[in-house]
């Protein structure tokens, strides 16, 4: 679109370049975050806390490392075992939160 010198929506656009993931109708948007929220807290903290770290100390994208030993210590912990356990019986995770 940007090419043809079409309309391009800055929704659509931020979509696109990863600015945003989705993009939600206003009156949807306290179900959709309470929706997310109950996802996210259904994740084990371990690996939900790792991604955060790694994404703050990798910013700008250049300190690579940081995120590297951040998801071995994740993978490295009792949650990253029941995970790959799961997945291999092909059942849901148990993760117990410590």
């Amino acid at each position: 679109m940007r090419q043809s010198g079409g309309r391009v929506e800055a929704n659509d656009l931020a979509v696109e370049h990863r600015v945003l993931v989705e993009v939600v109708d206003r009156g949807d948007v306290l179900s959709h975050a309470l929706q997310l929220g109950g996802e996210l807290a259904a994740l084990p903290r371990v690996a939900v806390a790792a991604a955060k770290r790694a994404v703050r100390a990798s910013w700008p994208p250049v300190n690579l490392a940081a995120e590297r030993e951040t998801f071995a210590a994740a993978f490295a912990s009792p949650h990253a075992a029941e995970g790959i356990a799961a997945f291999l019986e092909k059942r849901r995770p148990q993760f117990r939160h410590l």
